[in-house]
């Protein structure tokens, strides 16, 4: 974080290692994470740098606003590969999985896709596991495709 601060920077986004089944992490990592992330903001806060994933949730809740969707593939990207297909996620581009067309197709309406409709429903305000949890207005759901590949579900 003194890094940061010393470069100068105004804006950072702190990515985590987003564990998979190939590549799993120890069992506290979830709670090492968040309790560092937490940390990392009030150190960047205090040195006025914007940091992307803790500030959008800390400006949901003080705005008292409801935070929808973690990712912008639910329902608020268009991925373009570099062969030119189009889909919703990046996290899928190596497999093409949930990627319905290309940019060649003149026909193609993402308002109407069904697969465009289906990730704009990857929210936990569509969950009704979610229903009851008390963060279910700030939380966002997390990342359709680590959550995908992690439980084999689609």
């Amino acid at each position: 974080m003194e890094w940061l601060k010393n470069i100068e920077v105004y804006d950072v986004g702190l990515n985590i290692i987003r564990p998979t089944l190939r590549f799993p992490v120890d069992p506290g990592y979830a709670d090492q994470v968040a309790d560092s992330l937490i940390e990392g903001y009030k150190f960047l806060s205090k040195q006025e740098i914007y940091e992307d994933r803790m500030e959008r949730k800390v400006k949901t809740f003080i705005e008292g606003i409801v935070y929808p969707y973690d990712r912008a593939g639910c329902g608020n990207q268009i991925v373009v590969s570099s062969s030119g297909k189009v889909g919703v996620c990046a996290g899928f581009t190596g497999t093409k999985k949930y990627f319905m067309t290309d940019v060649f197709d003149r026909s193609f309406d993402h308002r109407t896709d069904q697969t465009f409709l289906l990730w704009s429903k990857k929210s936990p305000l569509a969950m009704k596991e979610c229903f009851d949890c008390p963060a279910i207005g700030i939380c966002g759901g997390g990342c359709p495709h680590n959550a995908e590949l992690n439980k084999k579900i689609g």
